[in-house]
């Protein structure tokens, strides 16, 4: 798991667009599904991408203020890893 921080959001996009916008712009290789949920009672969008050798990361990007962060996690199926997940707090 990796907790990488990303350039601050812009004041004039909406959460969702500047989310939507910086899945598309992080990863190189394109995501198989999107869906929200929350972390830590905020919006946060999952990505699945699939690699060339067909292993799946999810990253989940979200925005504390104008802080905008992506949880980056190989093999997230991984109960520990939601685990993990569930108990991530600002």
């Amino acid at each position: 798991m990796m907790i990488e921080p990303l350039r601050d959001k812009p004041s004039d996009l909406s959460i969702g667009d500047w989310l939507q916008d910086l899945s598309k712009t992080t990863i190189a290789n394109a995501s198989v599904s999107d869906q929200w949920t929350f972390i830590d009672g905020r919006p946060a969008l999952k990505t699945v991408n699939k690699g060339a050798n067909s292993n799946e990361t999810s990253n989940f990007y979200l925005v504390n203020g104008p802080k905008t962060f992506a949880i980056r996690i190989s093999n997230a199926n991984n109960a520990l890893f939601q685990q993990v997940l569930s108990t991530f707090r600002f």
